[in-house]
C-alpha cells in the first residue's frame, strides 16, 4: 500500500469509528496535529505507531490493509480464500512453476 492509499484508508477508517482526529491524536498521546498529517499525506507513522493506530481502531494491521476490490479479481480472491488446504498447495506449486 503507498502513502496516498494509507492516508485514504486511515480517514476511512477514523470516519467509522466517528471520531477526530485531534482526539484521536491525543488519545494516542501525540500532539494535536499528528493524525491530521497522516491523513493530509505529509507524514507517515512509524511501525510502533502503525500498531497503536490499530489497536485504537480496533483492527488487525491485515484488517488495516483490507480493502475491499471489486471485479474479477476480487472474485478470484474469495474464491481461493475458500478452498480447501490440498487445493491451496496445488495452486501455490502451479504459481511457483509459471512465476
Amino acid at each position: 500500500m503507498n502513502a496516498e492509499l494509507f492516508r485514504c484508508r486511515l480517514a476511512e477508517l477514523i470516519a467509522q469509528k466517528g471520531v477526530s482526529e485531534v482526539q484521536m491524536s491525543r488519545d494516542l498521546g501525540r500532539s494535536k496535529g499528528y493524525v491530521q498529517s497522516l491523513t493530509s499525506g505529509r507524514a507517515m507513522p512509524t511501525m510502533k505507531v502503525f500498531f497503536q493506530i490499530c489497536d485504537y481502531l480496533r483492527l488487525s494491521p491485515a484488517q488495516f490493509f483490507d480493502v475491499p476490490e471489486e471485479g474479477e479479481q476480487a472474485e478470484i480472491i474469495r474464491r481461493f480464500l475458500a478452498t480447501d488446504r490440498a487445493t491451496l498447495r496445488a495452486i501455490d506449486e502451479l504459481i511457483r512453476r509459471i512465476s
